[in-house]
């Protein structure tokens, strides 16, 4: 990779008379230059800091620059910033080691150089403030912050045990003689064992009858090859691709250093093609199998009791039950719940929710006026009770 450099002579406005565009190389004898029209000498630090404006081509190289091509002059260029005297604020060359002004030692008069502009005054106003909060901070967080943070809120709040509520269910189911089918080659015949006090029993299979064929599944079989085609991609290399790419740098002497550096970059674009082979080629046919029907028994809903209440009275050890009668081939099946609702004070007013209840023991050893405490999330849902 190549590089050049060069050293370009940028152009100031006087500040005393207003002429533009006056050309900042140092005339020979000269430190400075000079305005042409009231001979104010150029000074970096007073309104006068060299600026380029030339045409640049498609690499940013300065078209028509007024190149420094003589030692004294690249001497200058490359010395470094000028400085401003911290005694009589008269601007000296960076070689200069006492002030051309009023004689001052640099070390004892030197302040620091402004090249005409920095971040921090932005940054003090209004509108840099609000710059860097939609540059910084909106990236760090934004709406995707927000929505992190009332995902995660949580807080905890007093509550009360307002209601509780329980529910038994009593379902009666009867054991009575059914008509069905199944796959032939899972039947075998065998007899029905009825249930005694509502358990022990076995359906049993009898009179496997009506058989007939029915689709049961598709079966996949080799049926010789075929030949199958996949498009791929692959990357082709296209070559290296070298440009120039050019930048300058304020010398704070009215000078600016271009820099030129030859960028290369591999291209490369995607070519398709097809990859073909035999491969086994896979048919489907359809297997059936009998179907027969047949008989046998199975557990029918026959009716269902129910029995509720709400706040048992304190030192209840047990609820009862609804009365479901169950005879020769009958049986009884149990189901229970159990709910708590609870009261949470919150600003928008009370706020009740229900909570199951394990079991029974559990549910009997909760009271109305219970306090406890709730986990409620950013928009007030209840996410869990602690008893």
């Amino acid at each position: 990779m190549a590089r050049t450099t060069r050293i370009i002579w940028g152009k100031w406005d006087c500040s005393t008379c207003s002429t533009k565009g006056i050309s900042a190389e140092p005339p020979p004898g000269e430190t400075q230059p000079r305005c042409p029209h009231c001979g104010n000498p150029r000074e970096q630090n007073a309104g006068e800091a060299a600026y380029l404006d030339n045409a640049r081509d498609s690499s940013g190289r300065v078209l028509g620059a007024n190149v420094a091509d003589t030692a004294r002059e690249v001497a200058i260029a490359t010395a470094g910033a000028d400085w401003t005297c911290g005694r009589c604020g008269g601007d000296n060359r960076a070689g200069n080691p006492q002030c051309d002004g009023c004689g001052a030692s640099r070390n004892d008069a030197l302040a620091p150089r402004n090249l005409g502009g920095s971040a921090l005054p932005l940054l003090s106003s209004g509108k840099g403030l609000a710059a860097l909060i939609l540059t910084v901070m909106v990236p760090l967080g934004g709406w995707g912050g927000f929505h992190l943070y009332t995902t995660n809120y949580t807080q905890d709040l007093p509550g009360t045990i307002t209601s509780l509520h329980w529910q038994h269910t009593v379902d009666l189911q009867t054991f009575v003689p059914a008509t069905t089918g199944d796959w032939h080659a899972g039947l075998v015949e065998s007899p029905a064992v009825m249930p005694v006090n509502g358990a022990g029993e076995s359906p049993g299979v009898a009179d496997i009858r009506d058989c007939e064929q029915r689709h049961h599944h598709d079966e996949q079989y080799a049926c010789g090859t075929e030949n199958v085609c996949v498009q791929k991609s692959r990357s082709v290399d296209d070559g290296q691709d070298c440009h120039e790419v050019c930048s300058t740098s304020d010398n704070g002497n009215g000078s600016f250093t271009e820099t030129c550096d030859d960028v290369c970059s591999t291209s490369s674009h995607t070519e398709y093609y097809e990859e073909c082979h035999d491969q086994t080629k896979y048919c489907s046919r359809s297997i059936d199998l009998e179907w027969c029907t047949y008989d046998t028994w199975r557990w029918e809903a026959a009716g269902q009791v129910e029995l509720h209440g709400e706040d048992p009275a304190p030192g209840t050890t047990d609820l009862p039950w609804p009365g479901q009668g169950s005879g020769e081939l009958q049986r009884t099946v149990r189901s229970e719940d159990y709910q708590v609702e609870y009261t949470i004070p919150e600003e928008t007013g009370p706020k009740t929710t229900w909570d199951p209840v394990a079991d029974q023991a559990d549910f009997l050893g909760l009271r109305l006026g219970q306090k406890v405490r709730a986990t409620v999330g950013w928009e007030g849902n209840v996410l869990s009770v602690h008893r």
